[in-house]
């Protein structure tokens, strides 16, 4: 899974937001701001990956629990589902 185009992750005044382009506007409805962990899951999910890889990349980095990474990773991946971001 990835994330669909028209989606691009900025820092703005220091802040780290998702801005839709285009056509993508109507389904986001605005732009998102992300957390540290969120921006990083964003570029994971940049590219072609699994939700393990997404967990995996969380326990490496984080020192967080699998389960707390899993967790994480699917309120992210619920997230981008909402919006229509994800192509799966």
């Amino acid at each position: 899974m990835k994330i669909k185009d028209g989606y691009k992750l900025r820092q703005v005044a220091g802040e780290d937001i998702v801005v839709p382009l285009a056509d993508k506007t109507k389904k986001a409805n605005g732009i998102f701001r992300l957390n540290k962990q969120a921006s990083e899951l964003f570029n994971v999910f940049s590219s072609d990956s699994t939700a393990q890889d997404a967990i995996d990349f969380l326990t490496e980095n984080y020192g967080i629990s699998t389960e707390q990474a899993e967790s994480d990773v699917n309120d992210f991946i619920d997230m981008l589902r909402k919006f229509d971001m994800l192509d799966e």
